[in-house]
Parts: C-alpha cells; structure tokens; sequence
C-alpha cells in the first residue's frame, strides 16, 4: 500500500541580527529516562533555543521532547543543575550547588528547593520551571550554552570532577543561546504543510530531527564552519554567525536532508534571503514535485 505524500515547508522563526538586542533538547543519558528543556517563564518553548536575555531562560522536563504531558517523565528524586559553556569545560552558575537544588515528583519538576532562582510554570500542568539565572556569560562567541541535570544522590566531584561533580552517564543536558551582541542568527523550523499552501497554518505540527546542514556558521568556538545537525524534539534548530569576513557580511547556506520519499517541499524557493528572510522578487512558496531540499539562504549585514 502507497502512502500518500506529505508537504513540508520551512518557516523562519526568527532570523535577527543580535546587535540590534543590548541553541537537541534534552541529551538521554544511560540511567536517566524523560528530559530536561528549557522555556520561557510560561513554560512555553522558544524555538531553536534562542532567547534574547539571559533571565528569560527557564529550567524546565518532563517527557521526551514534544511528547504529550501523560508520556513517561524524568525519575522522582531530588536533583541539582548547572550551567556550563558548550563543552562543559567552564562552570558558570555562579551560586552554590545547593541553591540549585529541584525536586521532581510524577515525572515532572514540581519543587525548587533554593532561594536565589526565579519560578515560573511548567510546560505540563502541576509542573514549575526555574531560571537558570544567575549565571556568568558563557566564552562561546555565538552565546551558547549548556545546562546540566543530575539526581543528587549521582553527583560526585571527585569521581566528575571536569564536570563539576556531574557525571556524563547520569546527567541530562540540553544546549542554549542568548544573544549576543555582535553575532547574528537564524532559527529554522521545519513543519508539516498539511495543506500544501506553503504558509504554516494553524494545527500543522512542526517536525522534529529533520536533517539540516548550515554551512558559514559557527560550531563551538570555531567560526565559518560547516554544522550538520537536526531539527530538536520540537522542529527548530538555531544556528549563530559571530564573525563577518566579508566587508560585514556572511552568507550561510542551508541543506536540508530528508526523512522519505514521501515527502514534498512546498516552501520556500530556492534563492539569497536577507535579515528579516525574505527574498527579492521571483521568490518561489510552492514545489510539490520537488524532491530534493536544497535551501540555499540568507546574507546577514551587521549594521
């Protein structure tokens, strides 16, 4: 039996250059099951993990990914949290460990056990999140960072002491940005085009581990790279630009992968977009016979 061919399209979440402002959610782990995310103070998702500030990034877990809030959760059990730089080589929560202490209960983060990190709500009802401020900038040049999980009864800083006293096998992480003034970024999303308008209507679910390269963008500390990635468990990936060669620009493109012949692109066209990402004239929304998704986007000026 056929199945039937199914849209996909990109949208642009947000696409800025961080001047103008003053990162896969949830890394399993061998004995940790469910996931560690973050949001906003809502408990909302930010798409492609990029916030503008560093005390709009909120702690939040439960299920895997965009898993319904009934899915299996994170281990009851008390836990602390840290934030690091992207390798995990630079502790950057700059309070004690025990003032970064949370209980989870029924799979989800319910209690914050310290006294100097703000509470908001959790993404799944009777659940909380916890700012990670306050935390030092990170060194990345991009502003990325990582935040880090682990049950209290497995943290051990003479066993783990490169990371802190979290130890890779019972630790949850997840990767995000801030900002950063000087660098600039794009965040792609990858959604379900159910009705094949090349506009993302309400209810067409984003689709997560979507295979996305960007070439001209940074990975690490190392600029003008090329980054194969995927979409997060929740359909968006963010990629950051800090170094501009090119009289003040950088092109990056994009390629995507694909996850089945069953599947047609229906936006946008091929083509250079700019800052805010749109094109110049001839821009094409709609391909149903398109295969292949070769995206090439986006000369970002720094002004």
């Amino acid at each position: 039996m056929q199945r039937p061919r199914r849209s996909i399209g990109w949208l642009f979440a947000a696409l800025t250059v961080a001047a103008v402002f003053a990162a896969t959610a949830g890394v399993a782990r061998a004995s940790v099951s469910g996931a560690i995310f973050t949001t906003d103070s809502t408990g909302t998702v930010v798409n492609g993990n990029l916030y503008a500030a560093k005390a709009d990034v909120y702690l939040d877990g439960g299920p895997q990914g965009n898993a319904p809030c009934s899915a299996a959760g994170l281990p009851d059990g008390d836990y602390y949290f840290q934030v690091t730089d992207p390798p995990g080589a630079t502790l950057l929560s700059s309070d004690a460990v025990s003032e970064r202490k949370v209980t989870v209960s029924g799979g989800l983060i319910t209690t914050y056990d310290g006294t100097t990190h703000t509470l908001g709500s959790g993404k799944c009802a009777g659940s909380i999140s916890v700012a990670l401020a306050p935390f030092n900038d990170t060194p990345n040049p991009g502003g990325e960072y990582k935040v880090w999980m682990t049950p209290v009864l497995d943290y051990n800083s003479t066993n783990c002491p490169t990371n802190f006293g979290f130890c890779d096998a019972t630790s949850k992480t997840d990767n995000f940005k801030v900002k950063k003034s000087g660098a600039a970024y794009v965040t792609v999303c990858k959604f379900n085009d159910q009705s094949a308008d090349g506009v993302q209507d309400s209810g067409e679910p984003l689709i997560p581990h979507w295979p996305i390269t960007a070439t001209g963008v940074d990975a690490g500390d190392l600029t003008a790279q090329t980054v194969s990635t995927q979409t997060d468990d929740f359909g968006c990936v963010s990629f950051a630009v800090s170094k501009f060669p090119n009289s003040g620009t950088q092109t990056v493109t994009l390629t995507e992968g694909n996850l089945g012949v069953d599947w047609t692109q229906t936006a946008p066209g091929n083509g250079t977009y700019g800052a805010d990402g749109t094109s110049g004239a001839g821009r094409t929304h709609h391909s149903s016979r398109r295969r292949t998704f070769h995206r090439r986007s986006s000369v970002w000026r720094r002004d």
